[in-house]
């Protein structure tokens, strides 16, 4: 019966993180979720060792009360953090599975809902039903809050800079410290019988990790694209290719940056290189068709954007149009519209098509 209370809370608490994830579906949200939490077990390994060689070098400095301030401060807190850190590190850099800031943020939090499951049922053994529910709601989202903050500390180094240098990964240990410092008040609070002051603690802890998280959505490239970002967005999805160079949401988001910014070369480029990932996926070639139109193939660009336009879902053809306008329609020093032949030529396709639509009752 505690097994399974244990699971469905963990289920529960996948189910809430994957929410948070909607930018791009192609990133599987819950399936890579899922791996991280399976992965995150692993983390009560450097928890155990570490606490082993802890104690043996404690010498009597501290006081055997699991209540005593300095000890969970300096003890428990470091080494829970650390542990579950080093799991999430290790994984992520095999698995190249962070897209966008947020992607590390949740990703640490599913590392840390199984080490809080595996902490909930050891507890539970000892103390029964009761503090299982309990712990489910409290411990378990002070685990993945606390998480939060030193997976952002992960993103911002890996979203922060194109020259990236080994110490800069050192700045991450300025976001695990203050999460095992929160951590080890956090337990002392509860321990020493301070439930009112725990739960104001706690409810400041969470809304630090989400301001943390606000940002990090923020800085997404994956976020909503305005149509006059082309360059920022291009540049904020290379910098994380450097990390994830087989991210197809990154690469695609590259590629229409590139496009909104007139870079037809580059923004070829990514989208050949989205298609050599996924050679089915019709936005890509509905966009490529519109590069080889601007570029001067205007039969093989119209042959491609043909095929695939109708295939494609409302959003996406509003994208495409409103990429298309506003190259067509862009200022020209002169304060005239600009329009090329090869913009004329796409101008002349996307209406056409709204035409065609329009007399067939539907796209």
């Amino acid at each position: 019966m505690l097994l399974v209370i244990d699971c469905a809370a963990a289920v529960a608490w996948l189910f809430i993180l994957s929410l948070v994830d909607r930018n791009d579906p192609d990133k599987r949200p819950l399936a890579i979720l899922i791996r991280f939490f399976l992965v995150g077990f692993l983390s009560i390994i450097p928890t155990l060792l570490l606490s082993m060689i802890a104690h043996n070098l404690e010498l009597g400095l501290w006081s055997e009360a699991s209540t005593d301030f300095f000890y969970q401060v300096g003890f428990v807190g470091p080494i829970e953090e650390f542990s579950k850190f080093l799991v999430f590190f290790l994984f992520s850099m095999r698995w190249r599975s962070i897209h966008e800031p947020s992607d590390g943020m949740l990703q640490a939090g599913a590392v840390a809902l199984a080490f809080a499951t595996l902490e909930n049922m050891v507890y539970a053994m000892n103390h029964g039903l009761d503090l299982l529910l309990l712990r489910s709601v409290l411990s378990t989202t002070g685990h993945v809050m606390l998480a939060l903050v030193w997976g952002f500390g992960f993103t911002a180094v890996m979203f922060g800079d194109t020259k990236r240098r080994a110490r800069d990964y050192l700045h991450v240990f300025m976001f695990i410290y203050p999460a095992a410092l929160l951590h080890g008040v956090s337990n002392f609070l509860l321990l020493s019988g301070k439930p009112d002051i725990y739960f104001i603690f706690e409810a400041a802890v969470g809304i630090f990790a989400l301001s943390l998280l606000l940002v990090a959505r923020r800085r997404s490239p994956l976020r909503p694209m305005g149509i006059d970002e082309g360059k920022l967005f291009a540049r904020e999805a290379e910098i994380g290719l450097l990390y994830n160079a087989k991210s197809f949401p990154l690469a695609r988001r590259a590629a229409i940056g590139h496009l909104l910014a007139e870079d037809y070369p580059k923004a070829r480029l990514y989208l050949d290189r989205c298609l050599s990932m996924n050679r089915g996926d019709v936005y890509c070639h509905a966009l490529k068709g519109v590069v080889l139109i601007l570029t001067g193939d205007a039969p093989d660009g119209e042959e491609l954007l043909t095929k695939s336009y109708g295939m494609l879902s409302a959003h996406q053809q509003r994208t495409v149009e409103r990429i298309a306008r506003k190259i067509v329609r862009k200022p020209v020093p002169d304060g005239t519209r600009g329009n090329t032949v090869n913009e004329f030529l796409l101008d002349r396709f996307l209406k056409d098509r709204k035409a065609r639509a329009w007399r067939r009752g539907g796209p």
